[in-house]
This record gives structure tokens, sequence and C-alpha cells, in this order.
């Protein structure tokens, strides 16, 4: 009987991706930095960074469902998109306008029960549904740094996890310390957080923000810097934060950056985004207000990064 080519065909394939998917299985014993840091491997997950964004996603479960969030460092609440979910669970209080430069969000705030975010179960907390945005989310929602306020994490975007620890977490050898502080804006009634670096020997404010595909500049300083900005970007020349030194960043030209200002006179000209920060292990102690960037062994591109030893 002649073997059927057919169905061979079919079984290398399934054998093919099997083998592939077993070799790529998540096991947090493979990852050095988890021991070296101090992390419990209990307190190892799978994280996702994929999709148009890609932001770092983690997982939320809620009614006995697991949904893939965005980790928003940036601001610190949970907002999930209202058509994405079928909440019982939601108490609203009211109906909130967010208005910021020409983007606009209709939000309805109120607390939502029983979640479980990295590890902890919460009976309830605050929590926003955004109903309209005229800014498309990619994710079905954000997971802010409310949640973290008493934790260390780190976010491995090459292997794909992100470890915690309310305790404090050994820093690598081969990192960039970058201390930060808590600031209200001047336009809504939260904190966001600050820094100060140099772009081109020019002393500016900036922030980070984990769901920006690209790092943000303000037009005032692309004008002040002499930048061409070509298609809504503009390609800076030497970028440092503390001793950490990158040139040549790619960097997209932000109306809307001033209207994160922090209260006062200063105004926000920077925002690091992931294509700086997807490159690095990256740790948020928020507890000791710093965040570190860790270079990946003997995988830098030292073209483009150098330690100051100044």
């Amino acid at each position: 009987m002649k073997p059927n080519i057919v169905f061979i065909t079919l079984l290398a394939i399934f054998l093919h991706y099997s083998c592939d998917n077993l070799q790529k299985e998540f096991n947090p014993n493979n990852l050095h930095w988890v021991a070296q840091k101090g992390y419990l491997l209990d307190n190892v997950q799978r994280l996702r960074a994929k999709g148009k964004l890609p932001a770092p996603e983690i997982k939320l479960k809620m009614n006995g469902e697991t949904h893939w969030m965005a980790l928003d460092i940036y601001q610190p609440f949970l907002i999930l998109k209202e058509n994405e979910f079928n909440l019982d669970n939601f108490a609203p209080s009211n109906i909130v306008s967010v208005v910021k430069g020409n983007h606009e969000m209709l939000m309805e705030d109120g607390f939502i029960k029983n979640i479980q975010i990295l590890g902890t179960e919460y009976d309830i907390t605050h929590c926003s549904l955004l109903k309209k945005s005229s800014q498309k989310l990619y994710c079905k929602g954000l997971v802010g740094r409310n949640f973290f306020d008493d934790k260390v994490i780190t976010l491995d975007f090459r292997n794909k996890a992100v470890a915690y620890s309310e305790k404090a977490i050994k820093s690598l050898s081969n990192s960039y310390r970058i201390p930060f502080v808590f600031r209200k804006t001047s336009d809504v009634n939260y904190p966001l957080i600050y820094f100060r670096g140099m772009i081109d020997s020019v002393d500016i404010l900036m922030t980070v923000n984990t769901c920006q595909r690209y790092s943000h500049i303000s037009p005032e300083l692309c004008d002040k810097l002499d930048y061409d900005q070509k298609n809504g970007y503009a390609k800076i020349g030497e970028l440092q934060i503390q001793n950490f030194i990158t040139k040549g960043l790619k960097c997209k030209v932000d109306d809307n950056l001033i209207y994160s200002s922090p209260q006062g006179n200063e105004l926000l000209e920077f925002s690091l985004g992931l294509n700086v920060i997807r490159d690095y292990l990256v740790t948020f102690d928020l507890p000791d207000s710093c965040f570190y960037l860790e270079e990946y062994a003997k995988t830098v591109k030292t073209k483009e990064v150098k330690k100051n030893n100044n």
C-alpha cells in the first residue's frame, strides 16, 4: 500500500511546530537574571509584547477569565476598553471627559471587584472604562503603576518575562540607574514620573512611557536644536540620562507633550519610549523612585551605547 503523501506531509508539519512550541515553552529557570537579582521563581510570569504597539502585556484575571493588558508605567490607574468586557463586577461613579491637545477620551470612573494582577488579589480597586477615544488603543486595557507602588518589577522583552517582588532587588553590574520624582501635572490630579536628561547638551525635563513605540520629542525642542522634521519624526543627536548615552535616535514629534508638563513653569520636552527600553532589561523600583536599564550580556550595541566614566 502506498503511503498517503498528504497525510505524511501534514504529520511532519504538525510535529515540526509541536517541537518548536516545546522549545519555546516558558521556563524562568533559564533566565540568569532571575537568580542574580534575587527574584523568587513563583514571582516570574510570561510577558507578551507584540502587535501594533507593542507594549509589554501582563495577565489580568477576572471572572474566571485571563486577559492580556498593557503595563502602563506612565499613568496610575486601571483602564479597560468598555467594548472588550462584560462587566458585572464594575460599579460606576461618574462620567469624565479628558482632553489633551487634539486627543479626547470619554471615561466612566468607578470601582471594580475581584481581580488579580501579578499574584495579588484585589477585592475592590479604582477603574476607568474607556467609552470613546479619538486615539485608537491597540489593547484591551492598561494596568497603571498604582498596582506596583509597593513592588519592584523587571521587564525582559527579549525573553518575554516579567518578575515582581515587594523586597529590594539587586541591580546588575552592567546597569544604568535613573532616579525620578513624582510631580502632579498641570491638567490632571495625579502625579507622573519626571527626571532630567540632556539632548545635545541641552538640559531638559523627561518622562518614560512603556506604551509608546517611539520616544517622543516636543516640536519646540526640535526647533531649538534645529532638527529636521520629516513626516512627523525627527532624528536626534546625543541623548544622555545620567550615565546612559545613545545617539541617532528616531523620535516622534509630539505636539501634546506640553499637556503632560508638571505644575509650574517647566515644560516636558521628551518621553523615553519602547524603541530604547525594549533593548534592555528594564527594572522599575517605584518604592526607591528609580528605574534601571540593564544591558543584556554580550548583546549590547556598542556603537549606540557607551558608559560615561566621568
